[in-house]
């Protein structure tokens, strides 16, 4: 198992190594806890600020026909498809995109010529959902619309996501089909990078990705979903066996939720480790609660860590409180994962401030490697000490942050940030 990975790093450091790499900012939303970037539609190009989605497989962008709230704030951009050469209207109208929370998007169908990042990834007669119809109460005027990251669907899919629709275009190798996303360590901003590895956003520019196989069970292949197969979730000593609805459970990598979702009994029992922890309601419902702890605890080494042991792998991946307690100002912090009633695991934007992570299109792989800013045992490192560290060590995935958490104006800003959970935390998996 190790020999195949190293063998598959030294072939994606080759490929980083290349000069092919691109890379493009992150900017976080006022609440930091969504993250932005963008990309070019048309012929010439109209920019839209956007959600990078790997939990989506659909992509929309606000429409100049549409007048509802979302798409008329005075920051949101509308897509003109008269002022572009490469248009093309299937007179098709295209399936409702709906989310947990209520909102739904609708439109017709669009070909188009879409960039990412650079003129070096493009893909034309590209599908997507001119939005016609936005109805959502939520991060009015923050973006223009949300471009799916996911795998295909199933083995033969009409309308493929960005990354396989570049693939599939040419305009990348199979060994360069590459996405990578990067939390910066003020979770202010961030990075998108494409085509390669970016050493300089590593803690240690000189170590690799480690690298695992997507989970190939049918369900996981048929939603083109970015995750693995999960043997367990380990708080403190004690591990929890996890199943969804009597199969074996998943871990899944979203680039669009800002918590991640954890059963039940793995949430209370993370959150049972801190002392005077307390429930904070979000609804009437009985899972609907995040847990209060106290923020101090986020820099104590005794604090407990979330680790994810994957299946067949031997690996265990960590996660630190420095990286999943949030930070809402006024002495106040909160776990930053919730309760998902079907027990689905999501890893989010908590995750990804202590991982660069690739997610390799060509290979159905998903590599992590410690980020820039982060320490392996997830404290906050010396002013003056490096925070390069090893890789990985005796079976454990390292990586750690020493970042400021996440600073609010006002504490009721904040909670209603966190609280209203948008889009993405509640989206409905496709």
């Amino acid at each position: 198992m190790l020999a195949a990975l190293r063998s598959f790093e030294s072939t994606r450091l080759a490929s980083a190594s290349s000069g092919s790499v691109s890379s493009a900012p992150l900017s976080a939303f006022p609440s930091q806890t969504e993250f932005r970037g963008t990309i070019s539609l048309g012929t010439p190009s109209q920019e839209f600020r956007i959600i990078f989605d790997t939990g989506s497989h659909d992509t929309w962008i606000v429409s100049k026909d549409c007048s509802d709230e979302f798409c008329t704030a005075t920051n949101t951009k509308s897509f003109d498809p008269a002022a572009s050469s490469t248009y093309q209207n299937p007179n098709t109208a295209a399936p409702q995109i709906q989310y947990g929370d209520g909102t739904t998007v609708n439109g017709i169908l669009a070909l188009e010529t879409i960039t990412l990042i650079s003129p070096s990834f493009v893909a034309n007669n590209f599908i997507f959902t001119q939005a016609t119809s936005v109805k959502t109460s939520v991060s009015v005027g923050e973006y223009d619309g949300l471009v799916g990251m996911s795998l295909p669907i199933g083995t033969n899919d009409p309308s493929p996501p960005l990354m396989s629709a570049i693939l599939q275009s040419g305009s990348v190798s199979t060994t360069g089909a590459l996405f990578g996303y990067y939390i910066a360590q003020g979770e202010l901003t961030g990075t998108v990078t494409v085509g390669g590895i970016d050493k300089t956003l590593q803690a240690d520019p000189a170590s690799f990705p480690v690298w695992f196989d997507l989970d190939k069970s049918a369900n996981m292949v048929q939603s083109g979903s970015w995750a693995l197969p999960l043997s367990s979730l380990i708080v403190g000593n004690k591990p929890f066996a996890i199943s969804s609805g009597g199969s074996a459970a998943s871990v899944f990598f979203d680039t669009g939720m800002a918590l991640g979702t954890l059963p039940q009994a793995v949430y209370d029992s993370l959150a049972a480790a801190f002392p005077s922890s307390k429930k904070m309601a979000t609804g009437s419902g009985s899972v609907d609660y995040l847990w209060q702890v106290d923020c101090a605890t986020a820099q104590n080494a005794s604090s407990p860590a979330l680790v994810i042991a994957v299946t067949g792998t031997g690996y265990q991946i960590p996660l630190y409180p420095a990286e999943y307690v949030i930070d809402l100002g006024s002495s106040t912090c909160v776990i930053g994962f919730q309760v998902s009633a079907s027990n689905l695991v999501f890893m989010g934007n908590t995750f990804f401030k202590r991982y660069y992570t690739v997610f390799d299109y060509g290979q159905r792989k998903i590599g992590f490697v410690l980020a820039k800013g982060r320490t392996a045992n997830g404290l906050p490192a010396p002013a003056a000490a490096s925070t390069s560290t090893a890789g990985q060590g005796n079976g454990v995935l390292y990586g750690g942050a020493s970042s400021p958490r996440l600073s609010r104006s006002t504490l009721a800003a904040a909670c209603a940030a966190i609280l209203l959970i948008g889009l993405f935390e509640a989206k409905l998996y496709r």
